[in-house]
């Protein structure tokens, strides 16, 4: 599905939204220093821009979209973009009030060591909170689409059948292969942070191609297979 700019820029400022009341909800805190994990082109700032004061970091290893004009500093507001792994954050530990990322960790071959790393950068009291989604074992989490409608498409057929289809040599090449229990372990369970707000957005419409699945490829968990999106978020409690 494509979006003109009106619908992304209201998308954009509906999930920052989203992060800063929950935010609020969890911790009680107010929030300045904005981290956006995987920032792309920033539109997440626009979430920020009606706000009396803030200071927006937005973070992506592919500098290639960033905004032309990169930085914006004056007394009340602060606009900077980084181009670093989300592994290796360059901020000092505690800089960060409230860190952000949409759609984000699914792509990570790492997510527990970049929990980890967000964490460090957090003050006491700061939150992490993520959308993302869809994961692995999700209908459509390889994130093949535009090539086809077909949900658990990487369980109804091998990995090289899928790849000539899709004419790539990996055909997952941009998702890892994590199960969900992964990320409900890194999430509830990371050292000094609090999990105080968890959703998982279930679907059911997909549950006809089960039986389907090939036996090599069959999650052993199969509640899995019907979370098609994760919402969290993580206060540093620095316990």
């Amino acid at each position: 599905m494509k979006y003109d700019e009106a619908s992304l820029a209201h998308r954009s400022q509906r999930r920052m939204n989203k992060a800063i009341q929950v935010a609020g909800q969890v911790s009680g805190g107010s929030f300045h220093t904005v981290l956006d994990i995987g920032c792309g082109r920033g539109d997440n700032l626009r979430g920020l821009q009606q706000r009396e004061s803030y200071c927006y970091v937005g973070l992506d290893i592919d500098d290639r979209r960033f905004p032309a004009t990169r930085s914006l500093q004056d007394a009340e507001h602060s606009e900077q973009f980084i181009c670093a792994s989300a592994e290796c954050i360059p901020l000092p530990t505690g800089s960060v009030d409230l860190v952000v990322s949409f759609n984000v960790l699914e792509h990570l071959p790492q997510p527990g060591a970049v929990i980890h790393e967000i964490t460090r950068v957090l003050r006491n009291g700061g939150v992490f909170f993520t959308q993302f989604g869809p994961p692995w074992n999700a209908p459509f989490g390889p994130h093949l689409t535009r090539f086809s409608g077909v949900p658990h498409l990487h369980h109804l057929f091998p990995d090289d059948v899928v790849a000539r289809f899709t004419k790539r040599e990996d055909a997952y090449c941009t998702v890892n292969r994590l199960p969900l229990k992964v990320y409900r372990q890194h999430l509830w369970n990371t050292p000094s942070t609090d999990c105080r707000y968890y959703w998982e957005h279930v679907t059911y419409d997909h549950v006809w191609a089960w039986p389907h699945f090939l036996e090599t490829h069959r999650p052993t968990d199969q509640s899995e297979c019907i979370v098609n999106r994760v919402d969290a978020a993580l206060v540093k409690t620095g316990i």
